[in-house]
């Protein structure tokens, strides 16, 4: 009898495996070349399960001799392809392919030469041996470079490539065309100085790293096509957000080229500065920019007698693809949409509603045409009642909404549509700016009975807050003087300043604290909330931020009482202004200039979120640090730390509380280090702290100390946060990236044996 349970069991479980596994489509992607970081994004999507969760199963296929990606690509051998800018070749000799994302804005592929062969300019390389690709196609930004600088391509001796770097080293060949990424990395760890032509330097801005499919592909399974897209592009994003995680990943599971850690990081960050280029939005692929490089094509004789024709060949990805059950619930069901008083995100006005998310679902019905009606509430509970008890109704999600709600496991959220700070208002008083740590014992307004207010509160337990209703009732007491300070959110501020209700008020500072304008709903919608968060990744963030922009705008200005200019006559005043223009244009334009300066400053050193140093300062601050320890022979630590299990954190509880785990963690870590030491958010959920003048056992200790104040800190999340840790201490004449790796080895040892721990090495 027990083994016959057993044994169906076991029968059971796998069944269920299979099925789960079937419901997952099979997709293959085809890569250019063998792994490495070249291709961090799909690794990334495959390993934290953005391809699953759309449900796909994905595989990877590396490069081999004489194939053809495209015509992998157009037999169906694989649904999906990475390549070249020359893609638009086989589009426009008829191939029906489509371009979904151009990961690489400018392509990394440039020709090397060795500084000791004196060619010093592209001039030089006439007549000189260079190794190039067999198939022209693929080196066409270095012929167009060559030609656009008097060279014909019968004016070079073109060899085949070998790939091999040595025949350069041992000067076989003169150049070689490679990638800045690679090969330039592996001179200068050989110390043999290069000279570098990169065809973006003159004029020459191809593509690279395309990720491509057929029309196929997007007609028989446009949904897949969809989810094939924005998993990538969500894994590109997370995978130069967390480098040092990525490079852990590819080295131990995607490295079949035998890569060093400090090779694939050289390559990341090589690589990162050919993705994000003048604001260009990841992997966007430009029309105008497709259609100029098709010309160059033509003018190299690529395409000679052929029509240019790139119709549809750019992915729409904005583009709602809604699945059959998608489809079928827009058709016949209806939601219910609940609301509250909330300005300026519902205002009233004669029986008609308006407000920030009345237009904003305006955009979702444009892009989806949901059945839906109005409900309104003044009563949460009410609001919070119905929610729970209607079929398809869905509300906002307040900034104040109460503990109750926001931990409710019957609700469940929708991504977000956009971020707003908790800002600080007070009187025109003459202050300029006003932080948490200036409002100590002052008298601070908060919206009473929520969360948030009582985060708040326990975070900065030296200001003496009082709760009030509403937001308006608030600012009407301040501004009566019976407080000196609003905490509220930023949009609702800045609207009641903005439509004169509260004019002797401004807005003088921002709180760490956010609010995550979301839907919720009860936990069965899960299907109307994929519907939501796909309409979400669409919004045009233009249209959103014209909607902000007709309700409210920042106000920082403060109120000037001109009565007695008026009384002193208009002679008089202009003659003051004649005198005093010159100067008080100059003060103007060098008080301007000193907050531009301060607010670029801090924009490139801070972290959006937590409000420490962002990754590019921290590394600054690292290697200034280590050339004083250099210097004066002093020791320097490091402490490497990242939060555990935090994607279980994400899924659990959302986007939003995660990120209040981050803040928190970064407000708490830095009041446990000292004034000397520094902190910096790493990428994701990674951080890393300074110490500089500390060994190793006294770092450790302030590991050992952060760690137990972390595990018993109550984070807004029902939930125990722990971390684990990496230290290190600075051997002589190391570099930074020997550093990082060997504590973030450490760290990841105490993630392999338990968790919360730290390990010192």
């Amino acid at each position: 009898m027990k083994k016959t349970f057993l044994y169906t069991l076991i029968l059971s479980l796998f069944l269920n495996n299979l099925f789960a596994e079937e419901t997952l489509r099979k997709v293959s992607l085809q890569l250019s070349w063998l792994h490495q970081f070249q291709f961090a994004g799909y690794y990334i999507a495959k390993e934290k399960g953005y391809y699953k969760e759309r449900g796909l199963d994905v595989s990877f296929k590396e490069m081999s001799p004489s194939l053809n990606i495209s015509k992998e690509v157009l037999d169906g051998v694989s649904q999906y392809g990475v390549g070249r800018s020359s893609i638009i070749i086989d589009k426009i000799k008829g191939a029906p392919l489509v371009a979904l994302a151009a990961i690489f804005q400018n392509s990394p592929l440039v020709l090397l030469a060795l500084e000791n062969s004196n060619i010093k300019y592209i001039s030089d390389l006439k007549n000189k041996r260079i190794m190039l690709s067999d198939d022209a196609v693929e080196a066409v930004s270095i012929h167009a470079m060559l030609r656009s600088n008097g060279i014909e391509l019968n004016e070079i001796t073109s060899l085949s490539h070998t790939y091999n770097l040595n025949d350069l080293i041992e000067k076989r060949v003169d150049s070689l065309a490679a990638y800045s990424s690679n090969e330039a990395y592996a001179l200068e760890m050989k110390g043999i100085p290069y000279t570098l032509f990169n065809p973006k330097d003159y004029g020459f801005n191809f593509y690279d790293g395309v990720l491509f499919s057929s029309v196929k592909e997007l007609e028989n399974n446009p949904e897949d096509l969809y989810n094939f897209h924005k998993a990538s592009l969500k894994g590109w994003q997370y995978a130069f957000e967390n480098i040092t995680e990525t490079v852990n990943l590819i080295y131990n599971k995607y490295n079949t080229q035998n890569k060093t850690l400090d090779a694939l990081i050289y390559e990341a960050y090589s690589l990162k500065e050919s993705v994000f280029v003048n604001n260009i939005p990841l992997g966007n692929v430009n029309s105008e920019k497709i259609q100029e490089l098709a010309l160059v094509y033509s003018l190299l004789g690529f395409t000679q007698n052929q029509k240019i024709d790139l119709t549809d060949f750019v992915y729409n990805s904005k583009q709602l693809i809604f699945s059959q059950k998608e489809k079928e619930f827009l058709k016949n069901e209806e939601i219910f949409y609940l609301r509250e008083d909330f300005e300026p995100f519902y205002l009233y006005h004669d029986n008609f509603i308006y407000g920030i998310a009345t237009d904003i679902w305006e955009l979702f019905q444009k892009n989806s045409a949901f059945n839906f009606h109005y409900e309104s509430f003044s009563n949460s509970k009410e609001t919070q009642k119905k929610l729970l008890q209607t079929p398809h109704a869905i509300k906002l999600e307040l900034p104040y909404e109460n503990e109750k709600s926001e931990e409710n496991e019957n609700i469940i959220f929708t991504q977000n549509i956009k971020t707003y700070p908790f800002s600080i208002a007070i009187k025109n008083n003459g202050e300029k700016s006003v932080s948490m740590s200036d409002l100590s014992h002052k008298n601070v307004l908060l919206i009473k009975n929520s969360k948030i207010s009582k985060k708040i509160k326990n975070q900065f337990p030296q200001i003496n807050f009082i709760e009030v209703a509403s937001s308006k009732a608030a600012l009407t007491l301040l501004d009566k003087g019976e407080a000196f300070a609003v905490v509220d959110i930023l949009p609702t501020l800045t609207y009641f300043i903005k439509s004169n209700q509260f004019p002797n008020i401004k807005i003088a500072g921002t709180t760490p604290y956010v609010y995550n304008l979301r839907y919720m709903t009860h936990k069965n919608e899960r299907l109307l909330v994929e519907l939501l968060n796909k309409i979400i990744e669409n919004l045009d963030e233009k249209e959103i931020v014209k909607i902000e922009n007709a309700y409210f705008k920042v106000l920082h200005t403060s109120q000037i009482d001109y009565s007695l200019l008026y009384k002193i006559g208009v002679p008089l005043l202009c003659g003051l202004f004649l005198i005093l223009l010159y100067g008080y244009r100059l003060k103007q334009e060098i008080a301007k200039r000193k907050i531009t300066e301060k607010k670029l400053y801090l924009a490139a050193t801070t972290d959006r979120l937590t409000q420490i140093n962002n990754r590019s300062h921290i590394d600054t601050i690292f290697q200034e640090q280590l050339l004083y320890a250099t210097r004066y022979k002093t020791p320097l630590s490091i402490i490497f730390f990242d939060i555990d299990g935090f994607k279980l954190v994400n899924d659990k509880f959302g986007h939003n509380l995660a990120d209040t785990v981050l803040i928190d963690l970064a407000a708490l870590s830095k009041s446990a280090i000292r004034e000397t030491d520094y902190l910096g958010r790493w990428g994701g959920e990674e951080f890393l702290a300074i110490l500089p003048q500390t060994n190793l056992a006294q770092a450790t200790v302030v590991a050992t100390h952060l760690k137990e104040k972390i595990e018993t800190f109550s984070f807004q999340v029902d939930q125990t946060i722990t971390c684990s840790f990496g230290v290190t201490q600075m051997l002589p004449k190391e570099t930074q990236n020997c550093a990082i790796t060997r504590a973030d080895t450490l760290m990841y040892y105490v993630k392999a044996h338990g968790k919360n721990g730290v390990k010192a090495g």
